[in-house]
């Protein structure tokens, strides 16, 4: 996949994949919803990210609850819900 993100203050265009590893730790529980409750299921995997043939380690919680699911991607003790955040930290704070 390619991005357009910020490096150093300078636009550029990456190109990234990601893959989820091995499984750290799932867990289940009941959540209360507006319409009564539904079981939500949290998931935390090792994470590997793939930046212009540079591989980066991190983990990914995936949480969903009766419908939609969130994604948050943590690399370096700081979390991003989306790729592009991650990918701009790693590039500006991992990469140096």
């Amino acid at each position: 996949m390619k991005k357009s993100v910020i490096v150093n203050g300078k636009a550029r265009r990456i190109e990234f994949s990601y893959a989820v590893g091995e499984t750290i730790s799932l867990t289940n529980h009941e959540v209360k919803k507006p319409l009564g409750r539904v079981p939500e299921r949290v998931t935390v995997s090792k994470l590997f990210f793939t930046i212009d043939g540079k591989t980066y380690e991190g983990t990914r919680t995936f949480k969903v609850a009766g419908g939609p699911y969130s994604e948050i991607f943590e690399f370096g003790g700081h979390s991003f819900n989306s790729h592009k955040k991650a990918i701009e930290y790693i590039l500006n704070n991992i990469e140096k």
